[in-house]
C-alpha cells in the first residue's frame, strides 16, 4: 500500500491532500481519515478500488507552532488494515 500526504497551511485550518495507491491486487474498502482526533473522513468503497483520493480544504485549525498528527487508515478486501501517520508543526 503506498500513501501520498501533503498538506499546506491555509488562511484558516490546513488543506491536505490523502491518495492511496494498492500494490499488485489490492482492493480498498473503506478508508479513515482522522485530523488531531477528529474524523475527516468515514468512506466505504463500493465498489472496492485499487486507488483512493481526497482533498480537505481549511481542515481542523492551524497558528504559529500548532502541532498536528493525520491518521489514514485503509482496509482491503481481505480485511487487512494499512496505516500512515503524518506529524508536523505550523510555522511561526
Amino acid at each position: 500500500m503506498k500513501f501520498q500526504i501533503s498538506h499546506a497551511r491555509a488562511v484558516t485550518g490546513n488543506n491536505i491532500v490523502v491518495k492511496i495507491d494498492g500494490e499488485s491486487k489490492e482492493q480498498i474498502i473503506h478508508v479513515e481519515i482522522d485530523l488531531d482526533g477528529f474524523s475527516l473522513a468515514d468512506d466505504d468503497i463500493d465498489p472496492a478500488s485499487q486507488s483512493y483520493e481526497n482533498d480537505f480544504a481549511n481542515a481542523g485549525d492551524a497558528g504559529p507552532l500548532t502541532d498536528h498528527k493525520l491518521v489514514v487508515t485503509a482496509t482491503t478486501s481481505d480485511n487487512s488494515s494499512h496505516s500512515s501517520t503524518t506529524m508536523w508543526t505550523d510555522p511561526i
